[in-house]
């Protein structure tokens, strides 16, 4: 990752926000500050793990899509579109997208950034230590 002078790490340009089809339902707090406050059930019922689970797969297999794709020379951001692509072609929402304004699809951490980096126009080099955080959203 690019560093300043004195070492320090400096971020990348981040691309527009990526569209998601009308069809595709959104989490309830897209387009607000957060989330509201849960006041549901901790108990799931079979339809609803049935959700959690087919969002669970979803996820996972576009992990290792976005995880076969790690190289050097790509960008963050071109793991972020692999992503989200997968997702939306599956019918679900990237749920990272919008949660408390955040723009990418997924999260992208290279080397010494902890968590929740944002996808930017970043080039990979070889020996970096990338780390990707992928949710989705299927039908509530």
């Amino acid at each position: 990752m690019p560093k300043d002078s004195n070492g320090h790490l400096v971020a990348g340009r981040v691309s527009p926000t990526r569209f998601v089809p009308r069809q595709i339902v959104r989490p309830e707090y897209v387009g607000k500050p957060g989330p509201s406050r849960f006041t549901g059930s901790d108990i799931y019922g079979a339809e609803a793990v049935g959700r959690i689970r087919e969002s669970g797969r979803i996820a996972a297999e576009a992990i290792a899509v976005v995880g076969a794709s790690i190289r050097a020379g790509i960008t963050t951001d071109s793991l972020d579109a692999i992503g989200h692509d997968y997702m939306v072609a599956n019918g679900s929402y990237p749920s990272t997208l919008g949660y408390r304004g955040f723009p990418k699809s997924l999260c992208s951490s290279v080397n010494e950034v902890i968590c929740h980096g944002i996808p930017d126009d970043t080039v990979l080099e070889d020996g970096d230590i990338v780390n990707i955080d992928i949710t989705a959203y299927k039908n509530g």
